[in-house]
């Protein structure tokens, strides 16, 4: 290179303070929102001829699994439920059920002990009576 080019290049700076102007500088990840994911779902629904399904892909530039996963969404009642109020699984359902069963046989047990421990004070209580009553 030519010293003027050199000049020219030590002028401009670092490559890094210039980016190029054909890229983003950052990707950005997409979000949908529910009502977009329900009518894709629909649109896909409607879908019958040859080549439409792969069409509203290319269109909307979707995978397959995301509406895979839109599909598990909407089977699960996670798209049809309010934003921010979830819908527990029936599994989680049941893991609480089988939680509370247990809380509720360690919580009548612990009553059964206070119930014993409290007759066991009473009792010490009343020897201990009657031991200072026979030493006096």
């Amino acid at each position: 290179m030519s010293y003027a080019v050199h000049r020219l290049v030590a002028q401009a700076g670092p490559l890094s303070d210039h980016p190029d102007p054909e890229l983003p500088k950052r990707p950005m990840r997409r979000r949908f929102d529910r009502a977009y994911k329900i009518s894709i779902l629909a649109e896909w629904d409607r879908c019958s001829a040859h080549g439409e399904k792969a069409a509203l892909l290319r269109r909307e530039g979707l995978y397959s699994s995301i509406l895979s996963d839109w599909r598990r969404q909407a089977r699960t009642g996670e798209l049809t439920q309010q934003p921010g109020r979830r819908q527990p699984t029936m599994a989680e359902v049941e893991r609480l059920r089988v939680e509370n069963e247990q809380l509720r046989i360690d919580l009548a047990r612990a009553k059964v002990v206070i119930e014993v421990q409290g007759k066991v004070r009473a009792l010490l209580d009343d020897l201990s009576k009657s031991a200072d009553i026979e030493t006096r």
